[in-house]
């Protein structure tokens, strides 16, 4: 579709070009005076701006654009776009409000349809194979970078895992270095395995790594690792699938840009990241027939994690729909025979782990849908009796105003793309976002820093690549895919700027100049390696390498107290009382700074 600005009996100046140049100015100017030390959603910044000096500077760019406008339509409507966007990222950034930032995105469409100028240049780009791959390698270096530079600003600084997974994890990994047994203290307060949790054998392919060099910092480098490899799947399914290597890098910039990703993968350490790259590498496989790597990557996948069978079961789902029951595939009967595989096996395995886990184990998973099955005799025949007789229930919980923000910031960065295809067996692949993100009142199910949407995200951009490939099979306009991947980038920006925004407050830490980090690294240097520690949740990874070490919610009578004493990290109501009520138990403080930390010897 041509834009208006190529049709010569268009005229320069038109009502559209006139409101684009209205509003266009005034988001510029918005931008430049909301530089203050108010925030923009505090009312009380009007106070601190003269409403003369703003309509006067709008009023005079407004006349500029406009008189411009009468040689360049198409430079005001791009002004008015960009400036637009410019104000909408920074104000996503500074104001951390979720309904905002899905208004901003609001805004950034309606700016699409006023600024109508061509987008094909989006799509004409044409670059050979090696640029691809060059391209490509550089956008997933500096994801990675990126994200490895998150995790250990909060490693280092001593801000980040509340959720205590990397302190669990590390402790996990090294009581296998040293018996070869996934045990841990810091998940249920008692030595226990983690395995009675969670069945994920694939920790021992990070075992040998691990053992090389132990540290929470192995960890993080290998999962970014892990992760940024992903765009090598990516990549194949994109190629297999007929897109250009243009459109192969835009997908590849908006896989590493977006902000599911970068939030999950960087919130600490965790299985469940692995998810992401598995998946992509087993649909690579189904598509490119190779059996044997089918298997592989199927078996890969289960041992991430026993729920990791949802999404096997959701792909072997489609898997059979689309091309078991289609009609002009030639191979319709070796790919219902590899979706019945892989729907049998990946069924029993998911029954036989849980209830495993529920009987043998802790039974841990069925607590996440107490909403559902209540807090008595909760078990998952309870939990399909109450889906099957009360749905209405099952709607109620799913439609929750976080959960319904949780799904407009996990999908606004791709736009409608992942939804225009127009084979809707497509839509079988958001079953796992439904069964275990928003059927679920896990609190760290609907949050961008825990990483238990990379399953679907690799989903999503599978579907993104369906969409890009039936489109083109159809000769779909290039202007019309160009529009879905710009306004896709464009949310993609506004909701990174939003997600961003959750961690500026431990950049500020970090530059502020302050020495407490330091302080509380040289202060665990006195706790012995063989003695049992309880510690602050924030203190707890460089202190999980030990047999017995615990949190301070457990209650545990161990050799050293560690407290953090730090405000606006400490998440006890009160850190002094705290400390006092070591003391009353025969503790003793052996060294302690005020408002930073303070460590306890017992009977010293």
């Amino acid at each position: 579709m041509k834009s208006k600005d190529t049709l010569a009996s268009t005229p320069k100046i038109t009502p559209r070009l006139i409101t684009t140049a209205i509003l266009g100015a005034w988001f510029i100017t918005a931008f430049f005076f909301s530089f203050s030390d108010k925030s923009v959603l505090d009312p009380a910044m009007v106070y601190t701006k003269s409403l003369a000096w703003f309509i006067g500077v709008w009023v005079i760019l407004t006349g500029i654009m406009m008189a411009y406008g009468a040689i360049s339509p198409k430079v005001i409507r791009i002004a008015a776009f960009v400036g637009t966007l410019i104000y909408c990222v920074r104000t996503a950034f500074t104001a951390w409000d979720n309904f905002l930032a899905v208004g901003l995105c609001a805004v950034m469409a309606f700016m699409f349809w006023l600024c109508d100028f061509d987008w094909t240049w989006f799509s004409k780009a044409t670059i050979n194979s090696q640029a691809k791959n060059i391209l490509t390698a550089v956008m997933a270096v500096a994801t990675g970078g990126f994200m490895l530079f998150l995790m250990l600003m909060g490693y280092f600084t001593y801000t980040s895992e509340v959720g205590n997974n990397t302190a669990i994890y590390n402790q996990m990994l090294w009581h296998m270095s040293q018996h070869f047994t996934p045990d841990t203290t810091l998940e249920f307060g008692e030595t226990v395995s983690h395995f009675s949790a969670h069945f994920s054998p694939i920790f021992y392919l990070y075992l040998p790594f691990y053992m090389a060099i132990p540290s929470p910092v192995t960890l993080y480098v290998l999962q970014t690792a892990a992760v940024v490899s992903a765009v090598i799947p990516l990549a194949k399914i994109a190629k297999s699938k007929g897109l250009t290597n243009g459109m192969t890098v835009v997908l590849c910039f908006l896989f590493c840009m977006f902000p599911a990703l970068i939030g999950g993968a960087s919130g600490g350490f965790h299985e469940y990241v692995l998810l992401l790259p598995l998946l992509l590498w087993l649909i690579w496989a189904l598509e490119a027939r190779k059996i044997w790597a089918v298997a592989a990557f199927g078996v890969l996948c289960l041992c991430v994690r026993e729920t990791a069978a949802v999404y096997l079961i959701a792909l072997g789902l489609y898997w059979m729909v689309s091309h078991g029951f289609d009609r002009e595939n030639p191979n319709k009967k070796q790919d219902r025979v590899w979706s019945l595989t892989l729907l049998g096996i990946s069924l029993i395995y998911i029954i036989v782990a849980l209830t495993v886990l529920t009987y043998a184990g802790q039974g841990t998973l069925i607590t996440r849908f107490s909403n559902i099955t209540g807090i008595y005799n909760t078990n998952f025949g309870t939990l399909f009796k109450e889906i099957l007789v009360n749905p209405a229930l099952t709607l109620y919980e799913m439609l929750t105003t976080t959960k319904l923000l949780f799904v407009l910031c996990l999908m606004l960065p791709l736009f409608i793309l992942p939804f225009a295809s127009k084979k809707r067996s497509a839509l079988i692949l958001l079953l796992p976002l439904v069964a275990l993100n928003l059927l679920s009142d896990f609190s760290y199910h609907i949050r961008f820093d825990y990483p238990f949407a990379m399953g679907s995200i690799a989903f999503l951009f599978y579907m993104v690549i369906l969409t890009l490939a039936e489109r083109k099979e159809q000769s779909v306009s290039a202007s019309k895919i160009s529009r879905w991947i710009a306004i896709a980038f464009c949310f993609t920006l506004i909701v990174g700027a939003y997600r961003g925004a959750n961690e500026s407050y431990q950049f500020e830490y970090l530059f502020s100049g302050t020495r407490e980090p330091a302080v509380i690294t040289e202060a665990l240097k006195i706790i012995p390696k063989d003695a049992s520690v309880t510690a602050s949740s924030r203190l707890l990874p460089p202190l999980a390498d030990r047999e017995q070490v615990y949190i301070l919610s457990h209650k545990a009578d161990t050799d050293y107290v560690v407290l953090d004493l730090r405000d606006e990290w400490n998440h006890l109501a009160d850190s002094s009382k705290t400390l006092e009520q070591y003391r009353a138990n025969g503790y003793s403080v052996v060294t302690m700074t005020d408002g930073v930390i303070a460590i306890l010897k017992k009977g010293a």
